[in-house]
């Protein structure tokens, strides 16, 4: 009997094989609660066949009064300060890059390190040494 209903909701939205419609005819002409099931079934697909969903005019307007803005809260605040150290923080790098490559002319990592006039061993050893 599960498998007539299956094969009876099936019958809706896949064409069947013809062993498949001898047998939920069969099936059908055999069972009452199989013939109740499809009348439900068509009673059903024939209401909400052609529906379609509409809103009532005037909703969008009316859900979006209801919608009030968004008041800036912590993690507006957050946000906010964050963007200004980041600002600030790339500023000084870039003047602090900026002083560097005045000073000796170029931005190689020597310079960067202010070791930039001394000997390779000069300059580990004055490295340590800091």
């Amino acid at each position: 009997m599960e498998n007539l209903k299956k094969l009876l909701l099936r019958s809706y939205d896949d064409e069947l094989s013809a062993t498949e419609k001898e047998t939920l005819q069969k099936g059908l002409s055999a069972s009452q609660e199989l013939r109740e099931e499809k009348a439900a079934l068509d009673s059903v697909r024939e209401t909400f066949g052609n529906f379609t969903p509409q809103f009532e005019t005037g909703f969008s307007d009316r859900v979006m009064q209801k919608l009030e803005p968004e008041e800036p809260g912590f993690n507006t605040a957050v946000y906010n300060i964050f963007k200004r150290v980041a600002l600030s923080g790339v500023a000084a790098i870039l003047l602090l890059l900026f002083s560097i490559y005045y000073t000796d002319g170029n931005l190689s990592l020597d310079a960067l390190y202010g070791l930039y006039e001394y000997a390779p061993d000069e300059a580990a050893v004055s490295f340590f040494n800091m």
